[in-house]
């Protein structure tokens, strides 16, 4: 049977308020921070205003004009944010993203540069690369089927003449 002591519980506070303020780290129930830079943050539920943070980990988080470099979250909404990468299982994205690993993605006025979703739902989904099973919405892309078809044949005639030229002017006698 195994017992529990009393004296060795989570530590953990239930809420965190941060105001213009600078953290290495953060653990919590419920963070809420604002004009603050937090390095590592670990919440069940994470709303970050006019913020920068560096690494999230939270079951949810809300971000509004805030910076966030790396998240790892089962539900995140951007509004207005930018994101460099994030693992979640679902994301509303109305800001910018450079990578985005998902379940279930909604993109409204917004862009992800390279964007994995199983489902992708959105008026208009902007990105460089889209990997995805199921896409709802108008799709706009750096590069389509046809520009990606041609960049290729280019490289390809660009590496080859080059090759063929250094044979040619280096070959030795």
């Amino acid at each position: 049977m195994e017992s529990k002591n009393p004296d060795i519980e989570d530590e953990r506070p239930q809420v965190v308020n941060l105001a213009d303020t600078k953290v290495d780290s953060v653990q919590a129930d419920m963070v809420r921070a604002s004009a603050s830079q937090i390095k590592n943050l670990t919440a069940q539920e994470v709303d970050i205003r006019d913020s920068v943070a560096l690494v999230v980990n939270a079951d949810t988080l809300n971000a509004r004009d805030a910076l966030l470099v790396y998240t790892e979250a089962g539900t995140v909404t951007l509004l207005d944010s930018n994101l460099i990468a994030a693992k979640t299982d679902s994301i509303d994205l109305k800001g910018r993203a450079g990578v985005v690993a998902a379940n279930s993605t909604r993109i409204d006025n917004g862009y992800a540069a390279v964007l994995v979703s199983r489902e992708i739902q959105g008026t208009t989904i902007k990105t460089g690369l889209l990997i995805s099973r199921n896409v709802q919405g108008n799709v706009e892309t750096l590069m389509d089927t046809r520009s990606t078809i041609l960049a290729g044949v280019v490289a390809g005639a660009v590496v080859g003449t080059l090759l063929m030229l250094g044979q040619f002017l280096f070959r030795r006698k």
